[in-house]
């Protein structure tokens, strides 16, 4: 049994990879892959709480060796939230609770072999794609007031991806580019993903056609309107309700995407760690032994 972490980060298709899973299931069959829904991995693992550890642990020590019995021979858990969240009071870098989290479920899992495949992104994107989930999730903070905070901090992806490594080994992490995957289309970016961890056979999985649009992010107005709108939201339904309103209506689908970070800030980050990212990312390309050609 190999056991998938697909563990993030935060706005890298994370919830694409598990919806597709999800609505596939004779192909997921086909291929001998198991998996953890999301609405399971809200209930075990929530935001990097220690629900992971009693009850949550038994639970998927469970469901991984049921799998195994049924000739699963992958188990892909997939939940973003697993390493909490990037931007946590306990560090000022990225995810600092990554490497004690990833160490608990390295070491709680059965399986024969655990590998973990965590998509980055630049980091431009990535702060201004985080900041409009914090607000579609109900935040009215401005801008400016949430990110000047976190430019004087680290943003390097390179303290995760070595807690990763000194949780499960460097030959077992893979850090990939999301930014670089997606933009060669959805199916090409799932194909991807499976590709880290088996062969893929398109016999088996088809040409991996999906409905395009998922969790769609919010437009210049939509994040306008969200900012008023936010304040009076007094529960989660309704801040899941306004969520859902504004993604579908004012989408970045359909409107312009909003203005955030300036130009001088985007030059000062893509400045400080482009050079970076790609050698974190040939780094773990060099290292990782993909389970299928192993030996």
């Amino acid at each position: 049994m190999i056991v998938v972490l697909h563990l993030g980060a935060h706005k890298t298709g994370t919830s694409l990879i598990q919806k597709y899973m999800r609505d596939r299931p004779k192909i997921m069959r086909r291929n001998r892959i198991a998996m953890l829904s999301r609405s399971s991995g809200d209930k075990l693992i929530g935001w990097g709480q220690d629900k992971i550890l009693s009850p949550g642990l038994p639970v998927l020590q469970k469901n991984i060796r049921r799998a195994a019995l049924l000739l699963r021979t992958r188990y892909v858990l997939s939940h973003e939230n697993a390493l909490g969240r990037p931007f946590a009071q306990s560090g000022k870098e990225l995810y600092p609770d990554a490497s004690a989290r990833a160490r608990q479920i390295a070491d709680g899992l059965p399986g024969k072999r655990k590998i973990a495949v965590y998509y980055i992104r630049d980091q431009v994107s990535f702060l201004e794609s985080y900041y409009l989930q914090t607000i579609q999730q109900g935040k009215h903070h401005l801008f400016d007031e949430w990110v000047n905070p976190k430019l004087d901090g680290s943003l390097s992806w390179r303290p995760l991806y070595e807690g990763l490594c000194a949780a499960l080994g460097k030959e077992n992490v893979l850090l990939k580019d999301f930014g670089s995957q997606i933009r060669q289309g959805q199916a090409r970016f799932l194909c991807d993903f499976f590709s880290a961890f088996m062969p893929v056979d398109t016999q088996k999985f088809g040409e991996f056609e999906y409905p395009a649009r998922r969790n769609l992010s919010i437009g210049d107005v939509g994040l306008e309107l969200a900012l008023k709108i936010n304040p009076y939201l007094k529960s989660w339904e309704a801040q899941r309700s306004t969520r859902n309103f504004l993604q579908q209506i004012f989408s970045n689908a359909d409107f312009p995407r909003p203005v955030l970070l300036s130009d001088d800030q985007k030059q000062m980050l893509t400045s400080k760690y482009e050079a970076e990212n790609q050698d974190l990312i040939q780094e773990s390309e060099r290292t990782f032994i993909a389970p299928h050609r192993a030996g």
